[in-house]
């Protein structure tokens, strides 16, 4: 937890800070240039020839996206009828990866990975981490794609791990399971063609489901129940390759 305080958040907000100078520069050239129109079939031009694009109303088609983001992270909810998951996991941070295709201005599909620390519950031996992975697939709508503030909404399913680490040898829990469902929701704010930042906050709907305990033979968690995990933080998304079209050649 405290490795992933001290790097994963700094790293995103380096990244953000880096992406500042851009949306000025970008501004500057929007107010002295009241002809160039995203309308125009000449903007519409491949990734490699964009010095610098004439219009920030361009939207990425056939376009690769990464993605970084990191946040807070909570558990609610119950493994099954007698463990809470706040037995083992509480409030953490979250950072997070994705890798997407752009298919058009508004619709792209990819995948995400997240890495989580927790803060371990009180009833756990001193010195216990809780950490955890989930890896998801998404399926992403823009809803205004070629405006400065892009709204859009996420829906995806995925793996979830949360590996309980007490001191010493031998003692080692994973518990493991599928997220059944995760909505996420973010706005986009476009600081250039190929660059926006901003916040999300999303739900995943998990049921752990296998439970490993490193003494003792895995077993199944047959009365297992659904549990919600939330996240909220900011983002960055950095597109490549592609088009950039304006709003008439999507």
């Amino acid at each position: 937890m405290h490795t992933l305080t001290r790097w994963g958040l700094p790293l995103l907000a380096a990244t953000l800070a880096t992406s500042v100078p851009a949306f000025a520069e970008e501004a500057t050239a929007e107010s002295n240039s009241d002809t160039a129109r995203a309308d125009d079939p000449a903007t519409v031009t491949d990734a490699s020839e964009q010095g610098h694009p004439a219009s920030p109303l361009l939207a990425p088609r056939r376009a690769f996206e990464i993605g970084v983001n990191a946040g807070y992270a909570q558990p609610f909810g119950n493994i099954d009828p007698s463990r809470p998951i706040g037995d083992i996991a509480n409030a953490g941070g979250a950072v997070g990866l994705d890798l997407t295709y752009r298919a058009n201005p508004h619709w792209s599909v990819g995948g995400e990975g997240q890495f989580h620390g927790s803060a371990p519950d009180g009833s756990l031996s001193e010195g216990t981490n809780v950490r955890g992975v989930s890896a998801t697939l998404l399926v992403s709508y823009h809803i205004l794609p070629f405006k400065f503030v892009d709204p859009y909404a996420s829906l995806g399913l995925g793996y979830r791990g949360l590996f309980v680490v007490p001191e010493g040898t031998n003692n080692n829990e994973t518990i493991h399971g599928v997220d059944v469902a995760r909505a996420l929701f973010g706005v986009d704010f476009r600081v250039s063609n190929d660059i926006a930042i901003g916040p999300l906050i999303g739900a995943n709907m998990t049921m752990l489901l296998f439970d490993d305990l490193q003494s003792a033979p895995a077993y199944f968690i047959q009365s297992s129940r659904p549990f919600a995990f939330i996240f909220a933080g900011a983002g960055a998304r950095f597109d490549i390759a592609g088009k950039r079209v304006g709003e008439k050649q999507q």
